[in-house]
C-alpha cells in the first residue's frame, strides 16, 4: 500500500474507530514487526525464538495504533518501532527471573575477568591476526 492509501486509511480509522479499519492498519503495518524482530533477533541470538519476537511485537503495534496521535504529524512508523522494540524487550524481561540488576554484574565480572562472550572473543582473535600480517 502507498502512503497516500496508508494516509486515507489512517483518516478514516481517526473518524470511526472500527474494528474492520484497525485490522487492515495492523495488518498493514506486520512487516515492520518483523523488521523490528529479525533485528532483535541478531542482537539476541538463540536466546528466544523469532515467532515469539513477531508475537511480542504485534502487542506493541496494536498499542502504538490505539495511542498513535495522528495530528502532531509524525510518521506513523517512527512511533510504532519504538513501541513494537519497547513491548519486545518487556516480554523477555518478564520471561527473565534473574533481576537486571544481576545480569548487569555479571557482565561487568565477565570483563574484569577476561570472560568475555564468544563475540568478543572473535573479534579480538581477528585483530591479532590482523596485527601479525606483514604489511
Amino acid at each position: 500500500m502507498d502512503e497516500t492509501k496508508r494516509n486515507k486509511l489512517w483518516q478514516e480509522y481517526i473518524k470511526n474507530q472500527s474494528e474492520q479499519l484497525r485490522e487492515q492498519i495492523i495488518i498493514e503495518y506486520v512487516p515492520l514487526v518483523k523488521l523490528v524482530a529479525g533485528r532483535l533477533n541478531m542482537y539476541l541470538g538463540y536466546t528466544v525464538e523469532y515467532d515469539d519476537l513477531v508475537s511480542y511485537g504485534i502487542f506493541g503495534l496494536i498499542d502504538a495504533i490505539d495511542k498513535f496521535d495522528y495530528g502532531k504529524g509524525i510518521k506513523f512508523e517512527t512511533y510504532a518501532s519504538l513501541r513494537i522494540r519497547g513491548s519486545i524487550l518487556d516480554q523477555i524481561r518478564k520471561m527473565d527471573w534473574i533481576p537486571r540488576s544481576v545480569r548487569q554484574k555479571q557482565k561487568q565480572m565477565r570483563w574484569k575477568t577476561g570472560h568475555l562472550p564468544r563475540s568478543q572473543k572473535l573479534l579480538s582473535r581477528h585483530s591479532k591476526r590482523k596485527s601479525l600480517q606483514p604489511t
